[in-house]
C-alpha cells in the first residue's frame, strides 16, 4: 500500500491537518486492536510496531519490542526465510508473498507461523518498511505430520496384516498343542461360565477322565456340591471364590492367587492357590475367562510342619542364655554393660539382616521402667547417618511414633505393618520405604526392644510365613537382649565363686543338652530339603520339553533350597561348636589318639577347603620330608588347620591368594596360614582365642560373616591337648598368620604302645 499526504484546495490547511490525524488515530486504532498478529518491520528485521496480537502471540512487553528483532524471534540454526522474502518483495515489486516458517517465543517455546508480508511504500529516502502478519499453524503442522505418520503407520499395518493371518493359522495350532501340554491345570470358560476347554493337568487334577461330559456345562453345576474355605478353615462367600471373581471380569495374577481349599462330595480335600484372567479376543469384546490352578496341598502340609517345627525349636531354646567370659579387666558397671548391649545389637541386626534378605534393621531396646528407647542396632546406613537415626530413638517413647492400638498389638506379642503415609501427625521413621514391619522382641509377657525392618522393596507383600519368621527372629532376639542384661547381674555376683561355678555348670550342661536337641531337627530338615532337590531335579531332568516359563519357576524353587542347605551347614557347624565347648568346660572332652603323618592330614583339610571355596587360590607350600609323624587325633588337627584356612579365607580380599606351610623345626612341625587381609589390632591379637571373642573392626570380605566366636578357642584347646603351641603374628594393613606347632615322634614306634586309648583333656 501506498500512504499518501491528503491535501485539498477546497479546504483549509487547519482542517486538513485535523483530517489526517483523524485517519492516522483510525488506522492506528485498527492496527492496535486486531485480532491479526501484525508487526512493521524493517529489511534489516528491526520491529518498527507490533500490535497486541503479536506481543500476545510471542510472549514479548513493550520493553522487549524496543530492542526487538526478527533476528531473534529465529530458531537458532534455521533459515532465515523471512529475511528471503522481504528483499524478494524490494526485487520482484510484488504486493505481498505468503510462507510458513517457524519462530521462537520468548520462553523459548518453537512455533510454526504463517506470514504474509507486504511492501509500505513510504516517501522516498527512508528506510523500506514491510507490513507482516503472523498466524499460528501448529496445531495444523502437527496434524498433517501426525497424518503422514497415521498413513504410513496404517501401510505397515496393511502390510502386516497378511503375514500375521497366515502365521495367525500356524500359532492356533501351536497353541492348542501348547494348552494341553503345560504342566499347570487350566481351564477356559465362555462369557456365560460354561466350561470350553480343559487341559491334560486339570483333568488329572479334578478327576475329569472324560472332560466331553463337563464341556459346556456352567462351572456352578459342576462345583454346586462343593464347599469352599480358606486355608485357616473360614468359609468363603460364593462371590469371593477366586474363580467366580475371575468369570465377573476381575483379573487375579499369579503374584496375587488367592489360596483355598476344596471339599469335595465324598469328603476329599484340595489345597489350591487359583489366578487367571478374563480374555478379550475380537475388538476387545469379553469372550470369557481362564483360570489356572496349582496343587499346594503338600506345600501348605510342609508349611505347617516347618512352622511347628519352628515353634519347637523356639520352645528348646528360651532359656538358652549365653553369657561371655568375663575378665578381670572390666571397667565400670555402665560403661561394660553399655557396650556389650551395643556390640552384641550391632551383630544380631546384622545378622538378622542376613536372615530375612530385607534393606534395613534397627533394633531399639525398651526400658522396663521408663519405657523409654535406645538404638543398639542399625544396619545398610554409613556412619554419618548413624547419629541421625540414634537420634530419632534414643530415650523417645513409642508414644511419639504410633498410635495407641498399635502399641497395644505390639504388647500383645503382634507383629505390625506401619504405613507412614497414614502417619499424620506424628513423627515418621525415614527407612527410604512407605511401610515399615515392627515387631516386638519379649521374654514371656515383657517387651524388651522391637524391631523395624524396611524391605528391599516398598510395594512387597507380607506372607503369613515371613511374619511367622519375623516374629520368632525377634522373639529370639530379644531372649539375647536380655541374656546380655544379666550379665551384669553376673558381674555383680562374680565375687561368690562358689555361686559363679554352679551357675556355669548350669549353663554348660543345658548349652550341651540344647545343641544335642537342635541338631536333630536340622539333620531331619536337612534331609528333607535334599530330598525334595533330588525330586526336583529328577523332574527337569526327565521333562525337557517344560515350558519355559515352567523351567524358570522350578528354578526359582531349587535356588531357595540350594541356598537353605547351605544354611542349614552353617547352622550345623555353630551346634558342633557349641557342643565341643560345652564338652571342654564339662572336662569331657575326648580325643582319640593315633600315630599320623600330619601332610596327609594336613593335605585331606586343604582339599576340603578347596572344594568349597574353589574360586579361591590357596597355595600349598610342603616341607621337604614329606613323612612327619605325630600323635594326635586326625580329626581335631584337621578341624584346627580348616577353621586357620577358613577363617583366613573370610578376612582377606577375594582377589588375594591364602597361602599354607608346612615346616620342621628341630623336633616339631610347624603348620601356618597366611592371607593378605586388614590384619588385627594389638588388642584383637591378645583376645583373639578367647571364647565367644569376635573382632568388632575387621569386615568379612568373602563368605558368611555369622559365627559364635568358638573357632580360635577350640584350635587353642585341640593345640595345647596335643601338647602342642599356638599363636599369630600380624600387621594392621599387611595382613595375619596364625599357626600352630606339634612335636614330632619317632615314626619306628610302635602304634600298640599308645593304643586306642583316649585323652581327656583338663580345663
Amino acid at each position: 500500500m501506498k500512504v499518501k499526504k491528503m491535501t485539498t484546495n477546497k479546504q483549509p490547511e487547519e482542517k486538513d491537518s485535523v483530517e489526517n490525524h483523524v485517519i492516522q488515530d483510525l488506522y492506528y486504532t485498527i492496527f492496535e486492536q486486531s485480532t491479526v498478529s501484525m508487526a512493521c518491520v524493517y529489511l534489516d528485521g528491526e520491529i518498527h510496531s507490533a500490535n497486541v496480537a503479536f506481543k500476545l502471540l510471542f510472549g514479548l512487553t513493550d520493553e522487549d519490542l524496543r530492542a526487538g528483532n526478527l533476528h531473534n524471534l529465529n530458531p537458532p540454526e534455521q533459515p532465515q526465510v523471512w529475511h528471503t522474502y522481504l528483499n524478494r518483495l524490494l526485487t520482484e515489486g510484488k504486493r505481498s508473498y505468503a510462507f510458513e516458517q517457524q519462530f521462537v517465543q520468548k520462553d523459548s517455546e518453537i512455533f510454526w507461523a504463517r506470514v504474509r508480508a507486504s511492501h509500505i511504500q513510504v516517501e522516498t529516502g527512508t528506510r523500506p518498511l514491510f507490513l507482516c502478519t503472523f498466524e499460528d499453524i501448529s496445531v495444523r503442522k502437527s496434524a498433517e505430520a501426525e497424518r503422514v505418520s497415521l498413513l504410513q503407520h496404517t501401510q505397515a499395518i496393511k502390510a502386516a496384516h497378511e503375514e500375521e493371518r497366515s502365521k495367525a493359522i500356524e500359532m492356533g495350532t501351536r497353541l492348542k498343542a501348547l494348552f494341553s501340554a503345560i504342566t499347570e491345570p487350566i481351564i477356559f470358560f465362555d462369557q456365560e461360565g460354561r466350561v470350553q476347554q480343559i487341559n491334560e493337568a486339570a483333568k488329572y487334577l479334578f478327576g475329569w477322565p472324560q472332560p466331553q461330559k463337563y464341556e459346556g456345562v456352567p462351572f456352578y453345576h459342576l462345583t454346586e456340591n462343593y464347599t469352599f474355605h480358606t486355608p485357616d478353615g473360614k468359609s468363603i462367600p460364593h462371590d469371593q471364590i477366586p474363580m467366580y471373581r475371575i468369570l465377573h471380569g476381575e483379573t487375579i495374577p499369579h503374584t496375587q492367587a488367592v489360596d483355598i481349599v476344596i471339599t469335595e462330595p465324598e469328603g476329599q480335600q484340595l489345597a489350591l492357590s487359583v489366578s487367571g484372567a478374563p480374555v478379550s479376543i475380537s475388538q476387545g469384546a469379553f469372550q470369557g475367562s481362564v483360570c489356572v490352578f496349582r496343587d499346594v496341598t503338600e506345600t501348605n502340609y510342609k508349611r505347617a510342619s516347618i512352622q511347628k517345627a519352628l515353634s519347637s525349636l523356639l520352645t528348646l531354646v528360651e532359656n538358652l542364655i549365653i553369657i561371655p567370659e568375663l575378665t578381670e579387666t572390666i571397667g565400670e558397671k555402665d560403661p561394660f554393660v553399655t557396650k556389650t548391649i551395643m556390640e552384641v545389637g550391632q551383630r544380631l541386626a546384622d545378622l538378622v539382616q542376613e536372615i530375612l534378605d530385607c534393606n534395613h534393621v534397627a533394633l531399639a531396646t525398651l526400658e522396663a521402667e521408663t519405657k523409654k528407647l535406645q538404638l543398639v542396632g542399625l544396619t545398610n546406613y554409613p556412619s554419618s547417618k548413624q547419629q541421625q537415626f540414634r537420634n530419632a530413638f534414643d530415650n523417645k517413647s513409642l508414644e511419639k511414633y504410633l498410635e495407641t492400638d498399635l502399641i497395644d498389638r505390639l504388647y500383645k506379642g503382634e507383629t505390625v505393618l506401619l504405613n507412614l503415609k497414614a502417619q499424620a501427625g506424628r513423627a515418621r521413621l525415614r527407612f527410604g520405604s512407605p511401610y515399615l514391619l515392627l515387631a516386638p522382641m519379649s521374654v514371656g509377657t515383657q517387651i524388651v526392644g522391637i524391631f523395624v525392618i524396611s524391605q528391599k522393596r516398598s510395594d512387597e507383600n507380607y506372607s503369613p510365613e515371613g511374619l511367622a519368621v519375623l516374629s520368632a527372629v525377634a522373639k529370639l532376639t530379644g531372649l539375647i537382649i536380655e541374656q546380655v542384661r544379666l550379665v551384669n547381674e553376673w558381674a555383680n555376683s562374680r565375687a561368690n565363686a562358689i555361686a559363679l561355678e554352679d551357675t556355669n555348670a548350669r549353663f554348660d550342661a543345658f548349652m550341651s543338652i540344647a545343641s544335642h536337641e537342635l541338631r536333630t531337627p536340622l539333620t531331619t530338615i536337612k534331609g528333607n530339603i535334599q530330598l525334595a532337590m533330588r525330586r526336583l531335579d529328577t523332574i527337569m531332568a526327565h521333562n525337557h520339553d517344560l515350558p519355559e516359563v515352567v523351567q524358570e519357576k522350578l528354578l526359582r524353587v531349587k535356588n531357595p533350597l540350594e541356598y537353605a542347605v547351605h544354611r542349614v551347614g552353617v547352622q550345623d557347624r555353630m551346634i558342633s561348636d557349641l557342643l565341643d565347648t560345652s564338652r571342654i568346660r564339662a572336662n569331657k572332652f575326648m580325643m582319640i589318639m593315633h600315630h599320623h603323618n600330619i601332610v596327609e592330614i594336613v593335605k585331606a583339610a586343604y582339599e576340603d577347603v578347596k572344594l568349597s571355596a574353589p574360586e579361591r587360590q590357596i597355595m600349598y607350600h610342603l616341607a621337604a620330608e614329606e613323612n612327619l609323624m605325630v600323635l594326635a587325633d586326625a580329626d581335631r588337627i584337621g578341624q584346627v588347620v580348616n577353621n586357620y584356612l577358613t577363617n583366613a579365607l573370610k578376612y582377606s580380599p577375594i582377589d588375594q591368594p591364602v597361602e599354607l606351610t608346612i615346616t620342621r623345626e628341630d623336633q616339631n612341625v610347624r603348620i601356618s596360614v597366611s592371607d593378605h587381609g586388614p590384619g588385627l589390632s594389638s588388642e584383637d591379637q591378645q583376645r583373639v582365642w578367647e571364647r565367644f571373642y569376635r573382632s568388632t573392626v575387621v569386615d568379612v570380605q568373602y563368605g558368611s560373616g555369622v559365627g559364635l566366636g568358638l573357632g580360635l578357642y577350640l584350635c587353642r584347646m585341640i593345640v595345647e591337648q596335643h601338647h602342642g603351641q599356638i599363636g599369630l603374628t600380624s600387621q594392621q594393613g599387611k595382613g595375619s598368620t596364625f599357626w600352630f606347632t606339634l612335636p614330632l615322634v619317632d615314626a619306628t614306634r610302635e602304634e600298640a604302645t599308645t593304643g586306642n586309648n583316649y585323652s581327656q583333656m583338663p580345663l
